[in-house]
């Protein structure tokens, strides 16, 4: 499978054969799911990618169930020493996250399974000089967004060991590679992605049991909001 730039440093335009490209090393099924029903919570209906997004409280995962979910994928991303390779950001940028992890263009093998989200969100500033910010998605519906713009836009490839390299930009698709602006990059495996599609289409009681997450050690993937950040000027107002 050919990588998602070409030798001139740029990335092709591909987006027109992004099926065509899928069909030759992801399962037809997996495409579909993804990309054409590409879940979303509850509280993210008005992100639906399309008529035919699949809502997760279908199945039952909403609330704290929803966080259940994010705790099973959290699991496929910690590592044996209990480090959890799943982060999500909330900064204007994560390209140096995104190198840090492997996970760059000019990364030529597919690392161990990590991945690096960046999450919408809303950074609003009080009277005061407070910063606070509030999130704009779920978490599951942030994770299903970049895979299905990945599969979308063809920034994808895979390797002879079933693993996949799954990446997402807000630059254009011919921008340099130096200067491509990352919204998500992640590496798992095709049979990762199966099981992930599966416990969408299960009720919560049927997924895992309380020692599955007892491995997880109090490891959230989840963001701090409740700091606050003061922008005022220093000194006593005039």
């Amino acid at each position: 499978m050919s990588a998602v730039c070409d030798n001139t440093g740029k990335t092709p335009s591909i987006e027109a054969n992004a099926e065509e490209r899928v069909a030759e090393t992801v399962p037809q099924d997996l495409f579909r799911f993804f990309l054409l029903e590409s879940p979303h919570a509850k509280s993210d209906k008005s992100l639906a990618s399309s008529a035919l997004s699949r809502d997760l409280s279908d199945s039952g995962w909403e609330g704290a169930e929803l966080h259940k979910l994010m705790q099973w994928v959290s699991l496929y991303f910690l590592t044996a020493e209990g480090e959890l390779m799943l982060s999500f950001k909330a900064s204007d940028s994560v390209n140096e996250t995104i190198r840090d992890f492997g996970l760059d263009v000019n990364n030529s093998s597919i690392p161990d399974p990590r991945a690096v989200l960046q999450i919408n969100n809303k950074i609003t500033a009080s009277e005061k000089g407070q910063c606070k910010m509030k999130l704009k998605e779920t978490y599951a519906t942030c994770l299903f967004r970049h895979i299905r713009n990945s599969f979308a836009h063809g920034n994808f490839r895979t390797d002879e060991n079933g693993r996949i390299l799954m990446l997402d930009f807000s630059s254009k698709p011919n921008t340099d590679n130096d200067k491509k602006k990352y919204t998500f990059g992640m590496s798992a495996s095709i049979s990762f992605l199966r099981e992930l599609m599966k416990i969408c289409k299960k009720k919560p009681d049927q997924v895992f049991t309380n020692d599955d997450l007892k491995r997880l050690n109090n490891t959230s993937y989840r963001l701090t909001l409740e700091k606050e950040i003061s922008i005022d000027s220093p000194g006593a107002p005039c």
